[in-house]
């Protein structure tokens, strides 16, 4: 079962300005988790990120720059930050919303698949959510899919992104179990 994100920046988190904290409900619509979302709005706060073991998710990386180079795409990713990303096991989100709500869908979109080529090349994780606004945001697993599949995913790459939100509420359960204990499941 996936689990879509939604964007409830309510609550920011103290000392890091673009940090939120994500309710997970539950099925009796209890916060069962949280998730901690960074949204960067300069090259300075995406390494900020990544170098970060609070952070469990980086989104809106392709919005970082305003203006592309004249031989290169600015997607807000490099090296670097890829390295970082996998080092500290921070997921790269791909927001549907974003996309849904762009002036200029052909440019998010195209650093956004140049954002997967570069996840994929240093085994960085991948999180793809519709991260609503509102109700008429939402959307279905298979829009979901699709839309990771159009952004140049494998079949497998898209399952896994849309499953990965359950992956990091899992390992936040194993971190406050004691230490020589595993929850088996």
């Amino acid at each position: 079962m996936a689990v879509d994100l939604v964007l409830n920046d309510a609550e920011r988190a103290a000392g890091f300005e673009g940090v939120v904290r994500i309710k997970v409900n539950g099925p009796n619509a209890k916060p069962i988790s949280d998730i901690w979302a960074a949204f960067c709005k300069s090259d300075k706060d995406v390494r900020k990120a990544a170098e970060s073991k609070h952070v469990d998710l980086i989104v809106g990386l392709e919005e970082v720059e305003v203006k592309d180079s004249l031989h290169n795409r600015n997607s807000g990713m490099n090296e670097v930050i890829c390295k970082l990303a996998a080092k500290n096991n921070i997921a790269v989100a791909f927001s549907f919303s974003k996309v849904l709500h762009s002036k200029s869908k052909s440019l998010l979109m195209g650093r956004m698949m140049q954002n997967v080529e570069l996840c994929r090349k240093y085994k960085v994780r991948m999180l793809i959510a519709s991260f609503a606004e509102t109700k008429w945001d939402l959307r279905s697993y298979n829009e979901l899919f699709s839309f990771g599949i159009t952004l140049g995913m494998t079949p497998k790459e898209a399952k896994d992104a849309l499953e990965i939100a359950n992956v990091i509420l899992r390992e936040k359960k194993q971190e406050k179990l004691p230490a020589g204990i595993r929850r088996v499941r």
